[in-house]
């Protein structure tokens, strides 16, 4: 429900750009508009909506005809101009409706065939005095989605070990304390400049078992190896950037594999008085959670990006039991201002259009 009521307001607007539109620009933004619906729309849902816009169109011709004189005269004439019309008509109608059409009868035709307060710092560590300063020395992003690939037989065997090792940890983390986690990771003696990759292939594995908890578990241990510092920030910021370059294939097989960014940004949300379930670690505050977040979710589809930063807001208001706009950690200036900014470039909205979003889906920022 909260999902139609989010596609009702972006409906709003996109319908309020388009009919200020000149009658050339509004061709135009139609064209797009359906190009983009046969790249994206399963061919069902197409040749539902081409069955939808043709009776539109004759509706609107049977309205036309009705409305003419009937003396002879004028039906002799109007004959002569309605085959006109309709050579016109259908050329139109190929124009505007050809692709959805198209789509259409290659549906039917397959039917046919068979079938501000203060957050919790290691004493040594001190922020710089302006927050746009800030920056986290162990977390750069990744060169290239090239480092994450494999080359050869032998990192090939290699990658498919790491598959094997990762599933069989998150299924013994199940029922299983945090400290284990850790002690089964270190069997494996993955040495750092692996660990990207293996935590990666980790997250992977929560994904292909989303029905057994993998979504959230997965996370749950990436946060555990680096709150004990066996693995380090900036290999869990790689991975996660690695991950959000090919969410989108992720998503194809498991729908809701975006899940797994939502859970981890959550769960690496630093501790303060507001979240004391909070991630704690030297040196780790609002600041670069959010420094990190942002560098993430820009890796990741834009729309994507918005609906993931949005879920975490919500996971957030539910294991605080407190909205945002209430909780100290948020009431730092600035702070809802750069959230609503990042919504506001990935969700392509202005903020009246965000804070009517998050308001359907219980946020109060």
């Amino acid at each position: 429900t909260v999902k139609v009521r989010k596609i009702e307001a972006l409906l709003r607007q996109l319908l309020d750009e388009w009919t200020s539109l000149s009658q050339e620009k509004k061709e135009e933004a139609f064209s797009l508009l359906a190009s983009k619906f046969v790249e994206r729309v399963p061919a069902e849902f197409l040749a539902s909506m081409a069955e939808q816009f043709a009776e539109a169109a004759a509706g609107v011709d049977g309205e036309k005809q009705t409305s003419r004189p009937p003396n002879d005269e004028a039906g002799a004439n109007y004959q002569e101009e309605q085959a006109e019309a309709d050579d016109q008509g259908e050329q139109t109608e190929e124009n505007e409706y050809g692709k959805l059409l198209e789509v259409k009868g290659q549906f039917d035709a397959e039917l046919e065939e068979p079938a501000g307060e203060e957050e919790q710092v290691d004493p040594g560590f001190e922020e710089p005095a302006g927050e746009e300063a800030q920056v986290d020395p162990g977390f750069e992003e990744p060169e290239g989605e090239e480092a994450y690939g494999d080359e050869g037989d032998q990192e090939e065997s290699a990658g498919s070990a790491h598959q094997e090792a990762m599933k069989q940890l998150l299924l013994s983390a199940c029922d299983a304390p945090p400290a284990s986690w850790n002690e089964a990771w270190k069997l494996h003696s993955f040495p750092p400049e692996e660990h990207c990759e293996v935590l990666c292939t980790l997250m992977e594995a929560g994904a292909d078992a989303s029905s057994n908890g993998g979504l959230e578990m997965a996370p749950r241990i990436v946060a555990e190896l680096a709150r004990s510092k066996n693995v380090e920030m900036k290999h869990v910021g790689e991975a996660l950037q690695a991950l959000a370059h090919k969410l989108e294939d992720l998503v194809q097989v498991t729908e809701n594999a975006w899940h797994l960014h939502s859970h981890l940004l959550l769960n690496l949300f630093p501790k303060t008085t507001s979240t004391e379930w909070g991630f704690v670690r030297p040196g780790w505050t609002w600041i670069t959670w959010w420094q990190m977040a942002e560098q993430v979710l820009s890796a990741a589809d834009a729309f994507r990006a918005f609906d993931i930063l949005v879920f975490v807001l919500q996971l957030m208001q539910d294991k605080s039991g407190c909205v945002i706009r209430l909780q100290q950690v948020w009431r730092d200036a600035g702070r809802t201002q750069r959230v609503k900014k990042a919504l506001s470039t990935w969700g392509e909205m202005d903020n009246a259009a965000i804070m009517e979003t998050l308001a359907a889906y219980g946020v109060e920022l």
